[in-house]
């Protein structure tokens, strides 16, 4: 059977379109949010950093959708992490075949838009990784105080897409924005994740240029979370 282009266009349709890679957001959920006593370090490290003594007593419900609302928006790009099966190769009779053991993961990579409040973006991501390792003790901190859990949202224009959201209940289907620019068709959700590297930030005078840094995100486990039903 031939190639057609009408096929084509019939299956394409059925499946809404090709998605496009600048639609998605990213959310951050940390866990020192249930710490009292991770809460307070997180605070205490970027009110420093932030220059305002005062800002445990600023840290309402306001302020932290605040940030968290910053963060899903001037987050530039994001990568939905590799997965590899290691092999050993493997003969019992006949050719050579590969014998699965064990899975691995690629990290997780921001690039993070730099606003002129006061840097908060990038003094955001240098206390997180301060509460991995605190700078002034060079002491490890407790896990459970310095992971998150991260979302990306994969998002698309199109609309009525099936896409029956647990969030929404079980009857109802995804047909109203879901972010600042698409529809939700699809989340990959990153368990117990912290940063290992925050990129420099290149300062130079020819440069007119969006100021950005990268950081790079370990996790324990990810997964999709919903899919579309075409």
């Amino acid at each position: 059977m031939g190639f057609s282009i009408n096929d084509f266009a019939a299956r394409l349709n059925k499946a809404h379109g090709i998605n496009h890679g600048n639609h998605f957001d990213v959310r951050i959920y940390p866990s020192w949010n249930q710490s009292s006593s991770g809460g307070d370090k997180f605070k205490e490290l970027l009110g420093a950093l932030m220059g305002e003594s005062e800002h445990a007593s600023k840290w309402n419900e306001t302020f932290e959708a605040s940030w968290h609302e910053n963060l899903r928006f001037f987050c530039r790009s994001a990568s939905i992490p590799s997965k590899d099966i290691s092999t050993s190769d493997f003969s019992a009779y006949g050719p050579m075949g590969k014998f699965p053991y064990e899975s691995s993961h690629g990290d997780l990579e921001l690039e993070i838009l730099i606003t002129n409040d006061k840097m908060f973006e990038r003094k955001f991501f240098e206390s997180w990784i301060n509460m991995v390792e605190h700078s002034d003790t060079h002491t490890i901190g407790w896990h459970a105080n310095y992971t998150s859990r991260v979302e990306i949202h994969i998002l698309t224009n199109a609309q009525n897409v099936g896409y029956n959201n647990p969030d929404l209940g079980n009857n109802k289907t995804r047909s109203e924005p879901d972010s600042h620019s698409g529809y939700r068709i699809g989340t990959i959700d990153v368990k117990d994740a912290f940063p290992i590297s925050l990129s420099e930030i290149t300062l130079n005078f020819d440069n007119e240029g969006l100021q950005t840094f990268s950081t790079t995100l370990t996790y324990d486990q990810y997964a999709f979370k919903g899919a579309p039903s075409m």
